[in-house]
């Protein structure tokens, strides 16, 4: 009887552990720490788990995962590979802990392959004639290994291995192989790759990365749609390039038409750090409301000197504010140029005004009435905070002079 308990406990642990550690611990080593030059390692999840967990019942969705990983397990054993654990939907396998590192990288490569294959056979809940999808990330590299703590012991691995295999797959594709530049070294003679250039890999910079070229993974379609996205992406930002060098085009050709002393006299006012980018969006729009006069004003020639008593008026609203004073009238936008939608048209499209320019003035404008107003909040708030100080000294002296009239002082 106790030769077959033995026997249970042995087969059990045998599950759980590699028998290198077993081993050990049959010794009594104590704390189990091991050094890997170089392991490999895979980290595989399931393709929209997040949203399916939320749509299938559970116990559909634990049967699904039961038979998912059990076919996992038995081929993570047949390629001699070991299961590290499943966190969800995720599964995490390593090769090269062992005696049997020459191969680790071939091993773990062919098992995720399979694992893929596996999948296909595996039917999504509640979608009849779908099936299962995952992806696959792998890489390989130097790791520490060990059991930490004393209950439900683990064979955990630790180190920078570890996170760049969990972001070879988090940036891989669907029923796909998608790993490092290391793993691609290992494997250059055993497998074919498709280099996917450097790409910005979260907490990683940029990496060089490979999809594993094989029959039974849409790696073309993977590819193509990689190099889609990122023409599109290229595209977009060329298209944002171009609008903001049209938008700068039209701001340097007002600035150059002449903005005087409205800017000048403005940006006296405006030395403290914090208002530098304040300072930059009402050049431009006072570069637009005050430029010259003619042909170049937006406003339809009225002239520069209203434009700088406007520019004065704000100049002394921000340095009144600064100094924590009210300031005596703050300036108000003409209602000839913002007031309604027709007026903003007529103050700025009628002279062959850009309507960005006049979209982006507007907002300037609107962040100044925003700026202003939180400024006449806090100087009130400050009166508000002076005014409780005051009271609160005032009921301190109350106080004392009512202990001082219970307890009068007894002199000898």
């Amino acid at each position: 009887k106790t030769d077959l308990e033995n026997a249970r406990s042995t087969k059990l642990l045998q599950r759980m552990l590699p028998e290198h550690v077993i081993a050990k611990l049959k010794q009594n080593s104590g704390l189990i720490v091991e050094e890997h030059k170089e392991v490999s390692i895979l980290f595989a999840d399931i393709v929209g788990y997040t949203t399916m967990a939320a749509s299938v019942p559970p116990m559909e969705l634990i049967n699904m995962l039961n038979e998912m990983f059990t076919a996992f397990d038995e081929l993570c054993d047949f390629h001699g590979c070991y299961k590290v654990q499943t966190i969800g939907d995720a599964y995490m396998a390593v090769a090269g802990h062992d005696n049997r590192v020459e191969d680790h990288a071939k091993r773990l490569l062919s098992f995720a392959l399979d694992m893929i294959e596996a999948v296909k056979g595996i039917q999504c809940p509640r979608s009849p004639g779908k099936h299962m999808e995952v992806r696959v990330g792998m890489h390989s590299g130097p790791a520490y290994a060990g059991i930490v703590g004393m209950k439900m012991p683990r064979y955990c691995f630790f180190g920078d291995a570890v996170n760049t295999a969990s972001r070879m797959e988090s940036n891989g594709f669907p029923m796909c192989v998608h790993v490092s530049v290391d793993t691609m070294q290992l494997l250059h003679d055993c497998f074919d790759f498709e280099g996917l250039g450097p790409r910005e890999i979260k907490g990683k910079g940029l990496m060089e990365t490979f999809l594993v070229v094989d029959d039974r993974t849409p790696w073309r379609q993977a590819l193509d749609k990689f190099r889609g996205d990122a023409v599109a992406q290229s595209n977009g930002s060329s298209v944002m390039a171009a609008e903001d060098a049209h938008r700068d085009s039209h701001l340097d050709a007002h600035l150059e038409d002449g903005a005087d002393g409205a800017y000048t006299d403005l940006s006296a006012s405006h030395d403290i750090e914090h208002n530098k980018h304040r300072s930059s969006a009402v050049h431009s729009l006072h570069s637009h409301q005050g430029s010259g006069t003619g042909d170049h004003s937006p406003l339809g020639g009225r002239g520069s000197s209203q434009q700088r008593r406007r520019a004065a008026s704000r100049s002394d609203s921000l340095a009144h504010s600064q100094r924590g004073e009210q300031p005596s009238s703050m300036y108000q936008p003409s209602h000839e140029s913002v007031g309604s939608e027709d007026g903003r048209h007529r103050a700025f499209d009628q002279d062959g005004g850009c309507s960005r320019c006049s979209e982006r003035l507007l907002q300037v404008m609107e962040l100044e009435r925003r700026e202003r107003s939180l400024i006449n909040t806090l100087l009130e708030l400050r009166m508000e905070h002076n005014a409780l100080v005051t009271t609160h000294t005032q009921l301190l002296e109350q106080q004392q002079q009512q202990h001082h009239h219970h307890h009068p002082m007894q002199h000898p």
